[in-house]
């Protein structure tokens, strides 16, 4: 139960309000105790403790979106799983780049995050020295791979 719920209960019903002090001459007067408040107490102490189990929990919001991870992410993949990108790999880093260009698309496209977007540009560069990727025209038989983003759809609206 969070704290400030605790707190709220632990004032009571909200219905109650705390007892009036009279400070006019008259309130010195000796007036008779409620007999019922013994009583009283006892039901509302047996109802909290009845209630409880019903009061929410601590648990983590089931509506909060997922945390993101970019496709690339070794936490997303079982341990020794990951896709690593490596200039040997030139089918993988292809995917990353412009079909016409050669040119890496931004994160924003991609979706990968910061770190992995910086090895997968120094890769794709490394790859293009050593002639394993072109660096203007992907190669025919890399056209037909699956697409693992829609590059005309990126993630972040273009501002122009």
């Amino acid at each position: 139960m969070p704290e400030w719920k605790r707190q709220q209960m632990s004032k009571g019903p909200w219905w109650k309000k705390p007892a009036i002090v009279m400070r006019a001459p008259i309130a010195r007067t000796q007036h008779p105790t409620s007999a019922f408040a013994e009583l009283e107490e006892e039901i509302s102490s047996t109802v909290s403790d009845l209630s409880s189990p019903d009061l929410p929990q601590d648990i983590a919001d089931p509506y909060a979106a997922p945390p993101s991870m970019c496709i690339l992410c070794p936490r997303k993949y079982a341990p020794g799983q990951a896709p690593t990108p490596s200039y040997l790999n030139p089918k993988l880093l292809s995917q990353f780049t412009s079909p016409h260009t050669g040119r890496v698309y931004d994160s924003h496209i991609t979706g990968l995050c910061s770190a992995m977007q910086a090895k997968v540009v120094k890769e794709v560069s490394t790859s293009q020295a050593n002639g394993f990727m072109s660096t203007r025209v992907k190669n025919v038989e890399y056209l037909q791979d699956p697409q693992l983003f829609n590059s005309s759809r990126p993630r972040k609206p273009n501002p122009y």
